[in-house]
């Protein structure tokens, strides 16, 4: 009996731990400065809305199913082409297709807006 609530307990205390490992942020010393830079490997997300007319990496990378590449892709594209008119607009977008929208859309429900587009496109 007092094996298994020993058991019990380890296991459970070993369960605590590599939650608390995975959530806390990592502590890596720059090589140039010597100081340190803090970083968390979960970003939280913004909850705000995103104008793909101006959002940023960071902002778009906050979206729910979009990721760095994704992000830079859109960037891209509106640098090129100019300002998205419509949501639409962004199945011509490099891995950006309907489903992928309508994925990103759903996981994010009122956050992708369209700002005034410029007369550039």
């Amino acid at each position: 009996m007092n094996k298994t609530i020993l058991i019990i307990a380890v296991l459970s205390m070993l369960a605590l731990l590599s939650t608390t490992a995975e959530s806390s942020p990592s502590i890596s010393p720059t090589a140039s400065s010597g100081a340190v830079s803090v970083s968390s490997h979960s970003r939280t997300p913004a909850t705000g809305p995103a104008d793909i007319n101006t959002a940023d990496e960071q902002t778009l990378t906050s979206l729910k199913g979009v990721g760095v590449k994704k992000a830079q892709a859109l960037i891209a594209y509106r640098q090129i082409h100019g300002s998205y008119k419509s949501l639409n607009d962004l199945t011509q977008v490099k891995g950006w297709g309907k489903k992928s929208l309508r994925r990103i859309m759903d996981n994010n429900p009122g956050r992708l807006r369209v700002g005034h587009p410029d007369s550039s496109r």
